[in-house]
């Protein structure tokens, strides 16, 4: 089951992935989820895409490379859903703490 505002369609080997490499927990509030349950977040969001000026801003602020990809392991981490939802389609700041996720995701992938 996916954000209603995610345009990606995830696999399941995808979200299998996902799921099994970051211990079966919500990378925001940290409880267990189950794989139907689960959701795969985009760290940064995916209405960047739409937004290429943004986007180019962003990930200059993250310290990543142009060629980062939103729709790619290095973005995506299991959420549930009411964590899902409450961030929905929020661009985090580039704090230690969100890059810090971003660089788990890209080690992961």
């Amino acid at each position: 089951m996916e954000n209603a505002l995610t345009k990606y369609t995830f696999s399941v080997h995808e979200r299998w992935a996902v799921f099994s490499v970051y211990g079966q927990n919500c990378y925001l509030c940290r409880c267990p989820i189950d794989f139907r349950s689960m959701e795969v977040d985009h760290i940064l969001p995916e209405k960047l895409l739409d937004q290429p000026e943004e986007l180019r801003k962003v990930l200059k602020s993250f310290g990543l490379p142009s060629s980062f990809d939103l729709n790619d392991f290095g973005n995506w981490l299991p959420a549930c859903r009411p964590c899902n939802q409450k961030k929905s389609s929020t661009c985090f700041e580039p704090i230690p703490l969100i890059q810090l996720e971003i660089q788990r995701a890209k080690k992961f992938a």
